[in-house]
C-alpha cells in the first residue's frame, strides 16, 4: 500500500469488527489522507514481523495510523512472528503504542 491518496485511511481503511493483519516486511508508505496517513482502524489490526508503517503525511490526525476506538497489537517476543518493524517517521510524527500480544 504505496502512494496513495484518500480523504481518510490513505493506504487502508479497517471497518467496525474487522481484524486486518500486516505480515512479514510488509510496507504501508508514502500515503496521504485528512486522517490516517497510512491507516484508519476502526476494528482490530495486528503487526508482525518486519511489517511497518513509515513515511505517511495526515493533515488531521493519525499521521501514521489512526486508532479510532480501536485495537492496535503487535506481536511480542515471546509467541511467534515478532514485530520488529516500525510507526515512524510520519509527519508530523505520532506513533500510536500497540499493546503486545502473544501470537500463535
Amino acid at each position: 500500500m504505496n502512494g496513495n491518496t484518500a480523504p481518510n485511511g490513505g493506504g487502508i481503511s479497517n471497518s467496525i469488527g474487522s481484524t486486518f493483519t500486516l505480515n512479514d516486511s510488509s510496507s504501508v508508505r508514502g500515503n496521504t489522507a485528512d486522517s490516517g496517513g497510512a491507516i484508519l482502524n476502526f476494528g482490530t489490526l495486528i503487526l508482525r514481523n518486519m511489517s511497518s508503517v513509515t513515511v505517511n503525511t495526515a493533515t488531521t490526525a493519525g499521521r501514521g495510523i489512526y486508532n479510532y476506538a480501536a485495537i492496535l497489537n503487535a506481536c511480542d517476543g515471546t509467541g511467534v512472528d515478532e514485530w520488529t518493524g516500525a510507526i515512524s517517521p510520519n509527519t508530523p510524527d505520532d506513533p500510536p503504542t500497540p499493546t503486545l500480544i502473544t501470537c500463535t
